[in-house]
């Protein structure tokens, strides 16, 4: 069994939300639904392959 794909949503550089998928296509899919969730809020967010704590995208 493969790894999950993964992304996280951040937002003034915070993390906002974090997705895990078995195929990249439905984790980028779910993250795209939380970007657009949070964009609502104002400040733009940016979608990006998960990294390590402490990192920033």
């Amino acid at each position: 069994m493969s790894e999950p794909f993964e992304f996280d949503v951040w937002q003034e550089g915070v993390i906002v939300a974090s997705v895990s998928a078995a195929d990249e296509e439905t984790a980028f899919a779910e993250a795209m639904h939380y970007a657009m969730m949070y964009a609502q809020d104002g400040p733009p967010v940016q979608i990006a392959p998960a990294q390590p704590p402490g990192a920033e995208p």
